[in-house]
């Protein structure tokens, strides 16, 4: 399996997670200290988020 298929698999899952706890982008970025913008490329698996 090759990094971006992983990628995908990794961020696929942090958004289904999100969903099934019930939280919102914004919820979460206040629950965690992330910003939205960090949040939603973390949930597209692109790895330049803050760059």
């Amino acid at each position: 399996m090759d990094h971006v298929s992983k990628n995908f698999e990794a961020a696929s899952a942090l958004r289904k997670g999100r969903f099934a706890k019930g939280y919102s982008l914004e919820e979460l970025a206040i629950t965690t200290g992330l910003t939205t913008t960090e949040i939603a490329a973390a949930e597209r698996g692109d790895g330049r988020a803050g760059a």
